[in-house]
């Protein structure tokens, strides 16, 4: 149960980071020599964790798409005997390249190594499949130029993305891998997503979906491309909590469209998603969820189905710079501990502009004892007898702080007799 005391595995089951650890064994993972664990292999990154440092480019996050949950990259590799295990994207690249190695798909491979660094244009292809039926639908498709290529489909033996000419013949085949729902609830048939970013290849007249073989849904690409201006906000403006984004669009062929709405904090070196699927012309995006910038612009991309456009503010615009979230994780709330007891305090600190704060910039204080330390885990120990009020104050780049606190009683529990 040392997990379960630490603060991050609740269930007491083990069967799913200790069956992640076993099955990276079986795959050709070698333990991250990291708290104990023994005959490992070098690891990319410091005390076994699933990221670089703050300074490093390689700040890989966790995700849980059941519970819709971030753990940050503080957390350490499933391959380590730390606590607070996820997968970090070195053990995950290792499994995949085992996976491909060992013939999960062959058919087709070679594709992907060649094609992906010569593509200056690729197309992202979204959609949702019925495993019962064994059938497809597609949704917009996004045909861009200026996006990194992504890692290729994971291939399979059932499912192809494939690019045809007008006259049928086809120009490319891409095989993947559904993307199974994990979270469809007590539902009938299971279902899954179509998530790929595959080369877009000249003179393809149709993106289909194949299912051993046969078309299972399809998307006609017309002969022309729609257009887009952006209106508001365009450069100079100072926003508040909420920034009504406003753009004109049309399309020589008449084909209904449909946007998405970007953000970005460096004058558009990179950008983030604020919404998809929109038809309307103009978006309400809450700025109060985004990270602050003065060097903030919105970009709108139009897809009539397959082809695409897209125009961005003209010049930068200013968004006011967050506070930190302050995240106590333990103790408990209402916690008891005796006078000999250590009293663990575990806490994470989080920015919308510098993601999550260092040791440093985490400060915990005891209304009873004061200051009694900083960082994101401490043990205390001699904390006077009565209730406490442990207080939990994080600091950003910028000087902002937020607050959080949990109540605590250190002393000898007393109970009353029992009468018959």
């Amino acid at each position: 149960d040392v997990y379960k005391r630490q603060g991050w595995d609740f269930d007491g089951s083990y069967a799913d980071w200790y069956g992640g650890h076993e099955l990276g064994h079986q795959y050709g993972r070698y333990h991250a020599e990291f708290c104990g664990a023994p005959d490992g292999r070098p690891y990319p990154y410091p005390d076994g964790r699933i990221g670089g440092p703050r300074e490093a480019p390689q700040r890989y996050f966790g995700w849980d798409i059941e519970r819709r949950q971030v753990y940050p990259w503080t957390w350490t590799d499933v391959m380590t005997y730390c606590a607070q295990q996820w997968i970090s994207d070195f053990t995950y690249r290792g499994i995949r390249d085992r996976l491909i190695a060992d013939g999960v798909a062959p058919a087709g491979a070679e594709v992907f190594a060649a094609a992906f660094p010569q593509a200056t244009e690729h197309v992202a292809v979204f959609g949702r499949i019925n495993l019962a039926r064994n059938t497809a639908t597609l949704e917009t498709l996004y045909r861009l130029t200026d996006i990194p290529p992504g890692e290729p489909p994971t291939p399979g033996n059932d499912w192809a993305l494939a690019l045809l000419a007008a006259d049928g013949n086809t120009l490319a085949s891409y095989p993947f891998t559904p993307k199974e729902d994990t979270d469809a609830g007590e539902q009938a048939e299971p279902t899954a997503s179509i998530i790929e970013t595959v080369p877009w290849v000249p003179g393809t007249a149709r993106v289909v979906v194949r299912y051993r073989g046969q078309t299972v849904a399809e998307r006609v690409v017309s002969p022309n491309p729609p257009m887009v201006k952006l209106l508001e906000p365009n450069g100079g403006e100072v926003l508040g909590d909420l920034a009504l984004v406003r753009w004109t669009a049309s399309d020589p062929d008449g084909d209904p469209l449909t946007y998405a709405l970007l953000y970005s904090t460096d004058n558009g070196a990179t950008w983030q998603a604020v919404a998809t699927e929109l038809t309307g012309t103009q978006h309400t995006a809450d700025l109060t969820a985004l990270p602050g910038s003065d060097q903030a612009r919105f970009r709108v991309v139009v897809s009539d189905g397959v082809n695409t456009a897209t125009d961005r503010s003209d010049a930068p615009f200013k968004v006011a710079r967050k506070a930190p979230q302050a995240i106590i994780i333990a103790p408990d709330e209402g916690a008891h501990f005796l006078p000999e007891q250590q009293v663990v305090l575990a806490g994470e600190g989080y920015d919308a502009e510098d993601g999550n704060l260092p040791d440093s910039g985490l400060h915990w204080h005891s209304d009873r004892d004061g200051d009694v330390g900083s960082g994101r885990h401490l043990s205390v120990v001699g904390l006077q007898d009565g209730w406490h009020r442990i207080t939990l104050t994080v600091t950003d780049g910028d000087g902002n702080t937020t607050t959080a606190t949990r109540a605590v009683f250190i002393g000898v529990p007393h109970y009353l007799p029992l009468w018959r």
